[in-house]
Order: C-alpha cells, then structure tokens, then sequence
C-alpha cells in the first residue's frame, strides 16, 4: 500500500464514521477504524484497495467464533453488575496473558488504581479477557487489599448474542442502503465492504462491549472513566456508553504505546460522545502530536508517563556484547524477524542472538506452530531473565515495530530497524537522524553489527546521547499527579458531593 493509497482508505473510512446519521452499530464497526499503517493492521484492507475479492464468509465465520465463546462462558453469571456496589473511578485496562491473572499491579496503569484509592476516592478495574481462560471466578484472584478487579466474558447470554447479531445486520443493511452510486469509486467500496465487517467477530465484540460497560456504569456510577487508548472502535463506545448513562462522567483516554509516523484513529477527533475529555500520554513526543490533532477540540492533553518505562541507568557497564531481538506481540511480525536473527547468526557464529517475546506470547505456542525454533544454533537462545536484565547484556536490538525499541535506546543499545520491501515504514524511532540504523539483509546488519563492536565506547556514548535524550521524552516516568490533576474536575464534584451531606449520610455513603 502506497502512502496516498493509505491516506484515501483513512478518508473514506472517516467519512463512513462522520456521518449525522452514525449509529452506536456503526461505530463498533472495528474495520472501519483504521489504526496505523503497521502491516498486520493494514492485510484486512489490502485486497480492498487491490480490487480483489474481500474475505469470504465473514458473517458465518463470527457466528461459529460467537457460539464457541458461548460454550466456554456458558456458566459465567451476568447479573453481577446488579448488585454492585458504587465506585468514583472506573478504570478499563486488559487481562492479556494467563500470568498477568492476580498480578500485584495492572499491565498499563500499575498501581494507579491502588494509590489513587489511598487519596480518597474507591477504584475499581475492568479488564477485558484476551485470553481463553473463561471468566468465571477470575474476579476473586486478586489480593482484597487492591482494586476491585472484574474480568468481563465473551458473552451475554445466547439470546442477547443473538441481538447483537441482529442489531449488526440491521446496521449493513442500512450502510448498503447508503452506499454511493459511484460503482467504482472507493467510497462505493468502504461502504459496501462495511455492510460486510458489521457482522464481524471484531465488531461483534466491541458491540457486547458497549452493552457490558454501559451495565455496569450504571451499577457503579463512577464520577470518571479511565480507558486504555489506542483508536479501537470500542474504546469510543466506553467514551460514549459513558456520555449515555451519565452525561456528566468524565472520560480520560490513556494512550500509553508508540505512535507510528502514520497513525490516524487515535488522532482524529470524532465528535459528541465519542471523543474523552482529557487525553494522557506517555510521553511528550506522543502530547505533541495528539495537540496537534486536537487543537480544534475542547480536549485536554497531558502526559502522564509508563510505568513500564526502563530507568536510565547511570552504571551501565561498557562491557555489552550481542543482539536482543525484540518484535512485536504478533506472530506475523515474530516469525520473520527471529528468522531474520538465525540467518544472521548463521553467518556470525561469534555474536550471541537473544530472542525475546512480547509478553502476550508463548514460546510454546510459537514452537508448537513452527518447531524450527525448537533446533537453535548454538549463539542463539529465548531470553529466560527480565527485559531489562536482558538490556543490561546486550549491545544492540534488532526490531521493527516494537515499543520496547524505546526502552532499548534509554538502556544504551543501538537499534536496528528491520525494513521489508515495498512497505510503509512502522519504524517508532523514525524521526531519530542518528544512532539509529535501518538494515534490510542479515549481511547488512553483521557488517554494521561489527562497525559498532569496533567504535570505541566513548565516542558511542557521545552518538548515542541524544537518542537517548528523545526516548526518555518519548516514554517518561509514571506521574500519579499528573493523573489526579485530570481527575481534578470528578475529585471536585465528589468532595462538593461529601460537602453536601449531612453527617448521618456521610456514614451511609458508598466508597
């Protein structure tokens, strides 16, 4: 896909979105939000673009997927919002890995949840299931002493599966009504092509999600909602659900990953119930572009920092030696670059790969699925320690779309991007002029591997400064203040609230 191609696709997608008539069925349409130019994002829209025939079956395909998640939640009780007790804040994050299941923090907000509690205001967190482990009794594996944790299932009960289905037929019925005359322009196409991605298993889902939060807003009754936010179409439902059931919730949106040089859904305002309140970022080059974007919006943009973020380490020891190969949290991304880091070793016994997955990923699962990772050479191994143990070893890291790529560069390693032919560049470090080195061979990287072994370490400590400068911005330290101070306006209506009552109410008030 061409640069202009993927411009003309975000057009036509926005303009199916911005329409007066938009429904709560169409904005969970997860197609027609169009993330990034990354190329996992961008395979569900090139036969699209290439005149081909789309994906077949779509709808029978959700419907066998929707009845399976049926069967494995078919015990999960949903009436546990209906006797909930009230919450101030209510945080929505991910339950992405089996591990992550009673873990002493949370994955993106870390103990936010826990420290905000300890100022005043109950906390609770909603976790969406990523995993295939059904829901039931996943909420009670979390120490009393935290936030209150509800993992939502992957269903609502057959009957009310059975609506969301209809609810997304009647939906592209309405968008091929709509659709523009012109039979051959691309307008024509998104259109029709979004009849089609109605009855997906990804807007299925993020229709459920709609429902399952908009219950539960209305059991808990927060002042704020603080949602994870990276353009997915039901991070704009949570924000609207929100806006439906109390119109005065505030919403902040926690947009805590890369921005690629291309990034579009989180960055274009869409309007009324679907935009938050306040944007957070991670660091200051993600502030500035999210400004940027919506400078003509009466939205707040702060940065707040990752708790992820990898401490600059003054001590670094000069004494570093081989390669960490870090790719992105999807199997398409995995497989070629750790083939990209064999060929390599191959051709340079003597510098050590270390192969590491991104959390969300197993490394039997990988080995189940392509056992050639089984047999490595003998300089190539899976990481066994920490990540940031793992950047204290290593000299450089090889990668492509990745945050920790930032991480590394704060850690003192020398990025090397990996670029495929005939693709957009998803490079995070794209705007760095130095330190950074793009590669499209494993000849090419070994020899510039080996320049850097040969550079003394004084002058790359003097190169690798102000890469090391820009990623620090890039992802700052985790600021608690930073968040209560957008907070500020709900924290304000709960104290006016607990002004308001008289003493025998006070005890009586839900925390």
């Amino acid at each position: 896909m061409t640069e202009d191609q993927f411009t003309e696709l975000c057009a036509a997608c926005d303009r199916v979105l911005m329409t007066p008539d938009c429904s709560i069925e169409r904005m969970a349409i997860d197609w027609l939000h169009v993330l990034n130019e990354h190329p996992s994002n961008l395979r569900k829209y090139s036969n699209l673009l290439a005149g081909l025939p789309t994906e077949s079956a779509v709808a029978q395909k959700s419907a066998a997927m929707q009845l399976q998640q049926w069967v494995r939640e078919r015990s999960f009780s949903h009436t546990a919002a209906v006797t909930a007790s009230p919450v101030d804040l209510l945080f929505v994050s991910h339950l992405l890995h089996p591990s992550l299941i009673g873990a002493a923090e949370d994955f993106y907000f870390g103990h936010a949840p826990e420290a905000l509690a300890a100022k005043g205001p109950s906390t609770c967190v909603m976790l969406r299931n990523h995993t295939t482990i059904a829901t039931a009794g996943l909420d009670s594996r979390w120490p009393a002493t935290m936030a209150r944790r509800i993992v939502l299932p992957d269903t609502l009960g057959f009957r009310r599966e059975f609506n969301l289905r209809r609810a997304l037929a009647a939906e592209a019925r309405r968008l091929r009504a709509s659709s523009p005359v012109e039979r051959h322009s691309l307008d024509k196409k998104v259109w029709d092509e979004a009849g089609r991605q109605a009855q997906s298993m990804a807007s299925v889902s993020a229709l459920r999600f709609f429902h399952q939060i908009t219950e539960w807003i209305t059991a808990l009754q927060p002042k704020a909602l603080v949602v994870t936010f990276e353009g997915h179409a039901w991070e704009r439902l949570a924000f609207a659900a929100a806006h439906v059931v109390r119109p005065d919730t505030f919403c902040v949106g926690y947009h805590h990953p890369i921005l690629f040089p291309r990034q579009h859904a989180a960055l274009r305002p869409l309007g009324g119930p679907f935009d938050p309140d306040v944007i957070l970022t991670a660091g200051t080059i993600s502030e500035q572009r999210f400004r940027s974007a919506y400078s003509a919006q009466p939205i707040t943009v702060a940065t707040m920092g990752k708790h992820r973020r990898q401490p600059t380490d003054e001590r670094q020891s000069a004494v570093r030696s081989g390669c960490l190969v870090i790719p992105d949290g999807i199997l398409s991304e995995v497989v070629p670059l750790f083939d990209f880091a064999l060929e390599a070793a191959r051709q340079a016994p003597e510098i050590s790969f270390v192969l590491r997955l991104h959390p969300v990923m197993s490394q039997q699962d990988l080995t189940r699925r392509h056992p050639r990772f089984n047999k490595l050479p003998k300089n190539v191994a899976f990481s066994s320690v920490s990540i940031e143990e793992e950047f204290k070893r290593a000299r450089c890291a090889l990668y492509r779309g990745s945050s920790s790529s930032i991480n590394a560069v704060i850690a003192g390693l020398r990025p090397f991007y990996v670029h495929r032919e005939g693709e957009l560049s998803i490079d995070p470090l794209h705007s760095l002029q130095t330190w950074r080195k793009i590669v499209s061979s494993p000849t090419e990287f070994i020899t510039l591997m080996k320049q850097d072994c040969d550079q003394p370490e004084p002058a790359r400590t003097l190169e690798a400064a102000a890469a090391v400068k820009f990623c620090q911005d890039y992802f700052m330290p985790f600021d608690l203040n930073t968040l209560f101070d957008a907070l500020s306006p709900a924290l304000r209506r709960l104290r006016k609230r607990s002004s308001d009552l008289r003493p025998e109410e006070m005890r009586k008030a839900p925390r």
